[in-house]
């Protein structure tokens, strides 16, 4: 929570794209926005419709997409308030050209009847899948999946990881590091920020013919966790240009 508080931080990393969970709506934004959101040179934190998008039910707490630089985003023409709140579909263009869809994502269970037996994030890729470029899809953001790759049930990890495979993603950071999807050596999240309760459970999925080139890393403990940013940790990775142009 409180994006405006760490949004320099990010903007230090120079992202092109970045998903952040339990964020501010841009009003709210928009009325908070100084300098302390904004680099003296680099990436500029911008709120209008290109470069923001954001859902939820709660204005303090909502999930968020922004775009920076060439890049922007074009919301998909329907109204989201009646579907999965934590699941957010975009086009990313880059230069005005679609680049790729994104469905980022914040599964929270219990939100609906649906989400209390699977991951919201499955229902999510059945209620879009008809806007989503099959070729062209990423799945990314806080999946708050049962920590335990090992569980089986329908909201397990290892389901919701099997229907993504079958859309033909992978994840990014094990198909990068090679390490077995249950099994990672870098967390992503601290629970109540404590360094001896660390879990990954931020994921992004990303099409197999993306990973020629790719690089993925985590943020480190001291530097988002120590300095109270947040219990979550950035993910980044990132994608030869030529993968999807």
């Amino acid at each position: 929570m409180a994006f405006r508080n760490k949004a320099l931080a990010l903007l230090r990393l120079r992202p092109d794209v970045i998903i952040i969970p339990e964020c501010e709506a841009p009003d709210l934004l928009r009325n908070s926005h100084d300098d302390s959101m904004t680099l003296v040179s680099g990436p500029r934190l911008r709120l209008d419709s290109q470069h923001c998008a954001w859902v939820g039910k709660n204005s303090k707490k909502g999930l968020a997409v922004f775009a920076f630089g060439e890049y922007s985003l074009r919301p998909f023409p329907f109204d989201l308030s009646n579907g999965p709140i934590w699941c957010l579909p975009v086009h990313v263009q880059r230069n005005g050209m679609d680049a790729f869809d994104l469905m980022a994502v914040w599964s929270f269970y219990g939100v609906d009847a649906r989400n209390r037996n699977a991951n919201p994030v499955t229902h999510g890729l059945e209620d879009f899948a008809s806007f989503f470029d099959a070729k062209h899809l990423v799945v990314a953001g806080d999946f708050n999946a049962p920590l335990d790759f090992a569980e089986k049930g329908p909201g397990g990890f290892q389901a919701t990881n099997s229907v993504l495979e079958g859309r033909g993603l992978v994840n990014a950071y094990q198909a990068f590091t090679g390490e077995p999807l249950g099994q990672p050596a870098h967390a992503t999240f601290y629970f109540r920020h404590a360094k001896n309760r660390p879990f990954h459970i931020d994921h992004i999925y990303v099409p197999r013919g993306w990973t020629s080139g790719m690089t993925v890393a985590t943020g480190d403990y001291d530097t988002w966790v120590t300095e109270h940013r947040s219990d979550h940790v950035p993910v980044i990775v990132d994608i030869e240009q030529e993968a999807f142009t």
